[in-house]
């Protein structure tokens, strides 16, 4: 047999196990959520900030609990899914890229953390707080599967653009931008952060200012920490250091 394709069956076979646990181990946490899924509905209406919450047809709130319980389960789970992603790419890696890719998984969790805890505990009750005061005239009463579709977004959205360091350094590190470039294209990368926010957040202000400010924190943080790990400053260090 073609060594070609023993490989790629092994890889096969390797890919299937790691979906599996995978997929056992979201099953797993999902049932968890669903046990306690009064507990998690709770955790998340905590942040209307008292306004009352509703369900307009039959269905909509077991349909609503289960989509928190997925959505409880994929959180839970995610670190024991990027473990696998890393004991199925692992084996292909050398040692020093092993480093690499491991410390852009460690940190790429970190911040996508970071991000669902902002939008949790700042981004969304301000979101909350302005939009049920906007017309004081008219009492808020949310659909309780409207308002977990619109937090459960909005928290996966924060946690994916708080990627946006990780971007910026590997850009950097790679030589595929420089530092000079990314403070010169500073003014035009806000007006497009102000664009993507009003493209993926509610239609207000407030809540495309709320995420655009921390995005510009990160955009300098990514330029900072890319700039001190760039290896072409470092050589050049070296270089200087050789010459004295």
């Amino acid at each position: 047999m073609d060594e070609r394709l023993v490989t790629l069956k092994e890889h096969l076979i390797e890919l299937r196990k790691r979906v599996v646990i995978s997929a056992t181990f979201l099953l797993f946490t999902t049932i968890i959520s669903i046990i306690f899924i009064q507990k998690i509905s709770a955790f998340l209406v905590r942040i209307a900030g008292g306004v009352e919450i509703i369900y307009i047809s039959p269905t909509e709130a077991f349909m609503t609990e289960l989509r928190i319980a997925i959505f409880s389960g994929v959180f839970l789970a995610l670190p024991v899914i990027l473990s696998q992603v890393w004991a199925f790419i692992c084996p292909g890696l050398k040692k020093n890229e092993r480093r690499k890719f491991l410390f852009v998984l460690f940190f790429s969790l970190l911040l996508f953390l970071y991000g669902t805890f902002f939008a949790y505990s700042i981004a969304l009750p301000f979101t909350m707080r302005f939009l049920s005061n906007f017309s004081p005239s008219i009492a808020p009463l949310f659909s309780y599967q409207a308002y977990i579709s619109f937090i459960t977004s909005l928290i996966l959205i924060f946690g994916v653009v708080f990627q946006l360091p990780l971007i910026i350094m590997t850009l950097i590190i790679t030589g595929l931008v420089t530092v000079a470039t990314l403070r010169r294209v500073r003014k035009y990368v806000i007006v497009v952060m102000f664009v993507v926010a009003a493209i993926i957040t509610p239609p207000d202000v407030i809540s495309q200012v709320v995420m655009v400010l921390p995005l510009l924190v990160l955009y300098e943080v990514g330029i900072l920490v890319g700039h001190l790990l760039n290896p072409a400053r470092k050589r050049k260090r070296d270089d200087d250091s050789s010459e004295l």
